[in-house]
């Protein structure tokens, strides 16, 4: 009786070739991030080259799964384009993270559409009863994280500390960051990259989700936000919800912008 050796590599080898595009592009963006770094006009154009390619490629290619991926892929490289692309000088900061979204949430609106992905796919359903411990550890898990991130970046303060002034700063960081970047990693690109190749797809997200930290210009604040991405990937993978995830992000904005910096002040 002859046994074979390759029934059981062959589910590997097929998820890994499916992953063969994906992983090549966010090669590329961690390589157009890099170059931002120290050559921001060249980085926008490295970044507009890539988000032509994977539009491109995603039409061409026969494979659904990755070609959907491919296209979600894009608005990785379109957020950066935006937010080098738009005129901060002009405009405050907090401002400045409310008119990048909009651009962000059209797009990301529309290829969910496209691609007929309902809510539950894009993990916007509430939490059931049974997890809203795990939602509570994970938005206070954030705050530490957020003083953390402070500690590694030291970002100026972007309002005074007072109710009335960070009201409307929070807000925007809770729905123009929070949720916005759930709903594209954790969302769109979470959903079609499970899909395809399982947990090797969530570990690439929150690689990618790190990778995109990179112009910070501090390593281990890149390794904390795709550390941090991954821990948020696994609790919508369990709870099925990004509402938690969404609360936590902002929470983490708003502790490392409007809050640590005065905390620290002293």
């Amino acid at each position: 009786m002859r046994i074979s050796i390759n029934s059981q590599p062959s589910g590997f080898t097929s998820r890994f070739k499916s992953l063969r595009y994906p992983l090549m592009y966010v090669f590329f963006l961690m390589l157009a991030e890099l170059v931002t770094c120290y050559f921001i006009h060249a980085g926008v154009l490295v970044h507009l080259f890539i988000l032509g390619a994977l539009l491109v490629h995603s039409v061409f290619l026969d494979d659904k799964p990755v070609s959907d991926l491919l296209t979600a892929l894009a608005i990785a490289p379109l957020i950066r384009i935006l937010g080098l692309s738009t005129p901060l000088m002009h405009f405050s900061q907090i401002t400045w993270f409310a008119i990048v979204s909009v651009p962000m949430f059209i797009t990301g609106i529309t290829i969910a559409r496209l691609q007929g992905l309902s809510a539950k796919q894009l993990y916007l359903t509430a939490p059931k009863k049974r997890y809203f411990p795990l939602e509570a550890l994970v938005i206070a898990i954030c705050f530490p994280v957020g003083l953390l991130e402070y500690y590694l970046l030291k970002p100026s303060p972007l309002a005074d500390f007072s109710l009335q002034a960070i009201l409307a700063p929070s807000l925007i960081f809770l729905i123009n960051t929070g949720f916005l970047e759930e709903f594209i990693f954790r969302g769109l690109l979470q959903h079609h990259a499970e899909r395809l190749a399982g947990f090797r797809g969530i570990v690439l997200i929150s690689a990618l989700f790190g990778i995109l930290h990179i112009t910070n210009l501090v390593f281990w604040d890149a390794v904390l936000a795709g550390g941090v991405g991954l821990m948020f990937a696994l609790v919508v993978r369990k709870t099925g919800s990004l509402w938690g995830v969404s609360m936590a992000h902002g929470v983490v904005n708003i502790t490392l912008f409007l809050i640590a910096p005065h905390l620290f002040s002293w």
